[in-house]
């Protein structure tokens, strides 16, 4: 299905799906619930949700309710201060998040309804949807946030111009940081 997701400083979100018999965008508001400015939206690597970073310290992950015919979101609240980033790890279970309050995090992504079953990537334990896995520091705002294609390697940038990569494998995830003058 054709579709993009659009959001802005208004709180809002749109899900625009393309019309083939009248050749056009349709849009579909999603109310996200936060009341402060959508940072960055991005779709799951499978498609059936996307997540918004947001000035209101949450994360609204929202899945389409075929049954209701709207989008559904549920909230991840577990930050300080604003969301600047998000990246979906490649198995759409995972969610790396970056934030003004210096750290780079984890969470669980897992919605029982849309996903098949619970795949924690890197992780061993299974968490609930919402609940962080693990976090990283950084000296100053983390821009922006992305893992690999094979989610092995998460990479998140700072505003200290420094560069950090955390590979995940056997035991305790090793972090290397790059520092820029």
């Amino acid at each position: 299905m054709n579709r993009i997701v659009t959001c802005a400083h208004d709180r809002n979100g749109f899900v625009w799906t393309y019309d083939d018999t009248e050749e056009k965008w349709k849009p579909s508001l999603v109310i996200l619930r936060i009341d402060k400015a959508a940072m960055d939206v991005r779709w799951s690597p499978d498609g059936s949700k996307f997540a918004v970073a947001s000035s209101a310290k949450c994360v609204p992950v929202s899945h389409y309710e075929g049954d209701q015919d709207w989008w559904v979101s549920k909230m991840i609240k577990k930050h300080k201060s604003t969301v600047t980033s998000i990246a979906w790890h490649p198995n759409s279970q995972l969610l790396a998040t970056g934030s003004t309050d210096f750290k780079c995090r984890v969470f669980s992504a897992y919605v029982s309804d849309i996903d098949p079953s619970q795949d924690t990537g890197p992780f061993s334990n299974p968490e609930a949807f919402g609940e962080p896995y693990i976090d990283f520091s950084c000296q100053g705002w983390v821009h922006n946030v992305a893992w690999s294609p094979s989610g092995d390697t998460l990479c998140f940038l700072g505003h200290d111009s420094s560069c950090h990569f955390v590979t995940f494998g056997q035991g305790e995830p090793i972090q290397q940081a790059i520092r820029y003058r």
